[in-house]
């Protein structure tokens, strides 16, 4: 964030020119000293307005401050750290096993899947903003009021011990649904107003950060609590770490306090939410982005229950080894989170959204050939899926607000309707698998039991599938004028010396590349003009343009 400051003070990364989303000429204010690349800011930048970034926040917000919009941001940023410290209790290692010890292992693709109905919380959240204008207050209440109900799961276990198996599951079902519901309304008031605050020529440095941030805050997280489980694995243990989830996640709820909060123009009374809804839609650009990550999550969603499986049932991981295994990926995610993100705002979202999808596609390879106690071919497995996963989740909330961009309102109707149809199929197949496709894959391979190894290799082999398919469809999204085309970016990652990029991609993270430069992969501008590594022959994204809509 001291880089994006720097940039802030000094206008190096500034727009030549601030375009109206609607085609409109709306007059803007400059801030002093962002007309020249000066080191030396100007006296009058804290109190300076900036310009209205009218492709993101719209033309009807009122412009704030400098001061204001960093200290937003930064709150912003803390505040999402908390939040997936929130996450990695009530999501992943720690849940499942929560699940295993309360006999419902066999069900955890069922429990994952209601993740995947927040699409019916969201389209709530959507129609309640559109209507009433109650955006700041819905994500108070959702987020941080929706959290409270892990303080009752975690004390399941510890106050009725003899409550498990399929009694308990549908009761449990209903206290995790009653939180994705809730949440998801108060997550959907969220997006939209990050979407209305961030400026977009700020969109990849700002989300990247952010991704840092808040990965390198789940891996801490992630090996305290797993190391915590692993000396109290009892349901006392469950309840500390849940209640001390609640209040780390109601903290981040409260931060946003001190966020700006650009209010949207109010629907008018006789708006109708199917017609805002379909009319979303018939953004083609948003469609084939849904297809796109459509494709995506569904891979996820056959893989997310079989690889805990996989490595709990086949490869005998305990909690701890999990937990080093995923601190691992976490650390890999965080690195390459800021060099997606500035790899975005130099060559488009195209390209490096395609490059993502494939180096996650082949992850699943390293199970192939994992056995009994191959810790380390799991721990491939999952920091090559982080790599690839960090980019694919990085582009998609900047490519759905670019996609859903209307002046006056209509974005969160569009992130919702983004959101319901990526989860709705979501659902049903994380229970079409677990129900329907392991028992006749079982039956087709002939294997002994449903989590035998057959079974486990063939789930992994349609997941590759589904990612290569969802790669082939992202190459139908539009291309921005100046984006780097994918074929070139795999040329440049294959042909680039290892050595080079490692220590390019050191210095890239740790100092932050400067306006032009082509990111840690590129070769030195020695290279032959024309070779698939030279940054005089690359095409890069102009800052001062806009992405084609």
């Amino acid at each position: 964030m001291s880089n994006l400051k720097h940039e802030l003070n000094t206008g190096c990364n500034k727009p030549e020119g601030v375009e109206q989303a609607s085609g409109s000429a709306t007059p803007v204010s400059v801030p002093a000293g962002l007309h020249e690349c000066s080191d030396a800011p100007s006296e009058s930048q804290g109190t300076q307005r900036l310009p209205v970034p009218t492709s993101t926040s719209q033309g009807f917000h009122a412009v704030i401050t400098e001061r204001s919009l960093l200290r937003s941001m930064w709150f912003s940023g803390v505040a999402s750290m908390l939040g997936s410290i929130f996450f990695v209790a009530v999501q992943g290692t720690v849940f499942n096993f929560l699940l295993e010890d309360l006999g419902l292992l066999d069900k955890l693709g069922f429990f994952m899947g209601l993740s995947c109905l927040a699409g019916i919380g969201a389209l709530t959240g959507a129609w309640i903003q559109e209507r009433f204008a109650f955006r700041r207050g819905l994500f108070l209440w959702g987020i941080g009021a929706s959290r409270l109900v892990w303080l009752v799961i975690g004390a399941i276990p510890l106050l009725w011990p003899d409550w498990k198996g399929a009694e308990l599951q549908w009761p449990l079902a209903a206290l995790v649904l009653l939180f994705v519901i809730t949440h998801s309304m108060g997550a959907n008031a969220w997006m939209s107003w990050m979407g209305d605050l961030i400026p977009p020529e700020w969109a990849g440095r700002y989300w990247g950060l952010r991704q840092v941030g808040t990965s390198a805050a789940s891996a801490l997280s992630r090996f305290g609590f797993g190391w915590f489980l692993d000396s109290h694995h009892h349901p006392q243990g469950y309840f500390i770490v849940f209640a001390f989830a609640v209040v780390v996640g109601v903290a981040d709820a409260l931060l946003f306090l001190g966020v700006v909060h650009r209010a949207p123009v109010r629907a008018p009374s006789n708006s109708n939410m199917f017609r805002d809804l379909v009319a979303s839609l018939r953004s083609p650009n948003l469609r084939l982005l849904i297809g796109v990550y459509a494709l995506w999550n569904l891979s996820n969603c056959v893989m997310g229950a079989a690889v805990f499986r996989f490595a709990r049932l086949h490869v005998e991981m305990g909690i701890f080894d999990f937990s080093i295994c995923e601190l691992l990926a976490l650390i890999t995610y965080a690195i390459f989170s800021l060099l997606w993100g500035r790899m975005a705002d130099h060559h488009g979202h195209r390209g490096p959204l395609i490059v993502c999808l494939l180096v996650h596609a082949l992850c699943p390879v390293y199970y192939f050939f994992t056995g009994p106690g191959d810790f380390g071919l799991v721990t491939l497995g999952f920091v090559q899926g982080s790599l690839g996963f960090c980019g694919v989740f990085l582009f998609m909330w900047p490519m759905v607000i670019a996609y859903t961009t209307q002046k006056g309102r209509g974005r969160s109707v569009g992130i919702a309707a983004f959101t319901t149809l990526l989860g709705l199929p979501g659902f049903l197949a994380y229970w079409l698998t677990d129900d329907y496709l392991r028992p006749w894959l079982m039956d087709w391979t002939g294997a002994p039991g449903l989590d035998s190894p057959p079974v486990f290799l063939s789930l992994f082999a349609l997941v590759m599938v589904l990612r290569f398919a969802a790669a082939g469809v992202a190459l139908g999204l539009p291309a921005a004028e100046t984006e780097t085309p994918p074929g070139h970016l795999i040329r440049m990652f294959a042909q680039t010396n290892p050595l080079r990029a490692a220590m390019n991609m050191v210095r890239f993270v740790a100092v932050g590349s400067r306006a032009g430069e082509a990111g840690p992969f590129a070769e030195p501008a020695r290279a032959e003009a024309g070779s698939a590594c030279a940054p005089a022959a690359m095409p890069l994204r102009n800052p001062g343009k806009r992405e084609a809509e």
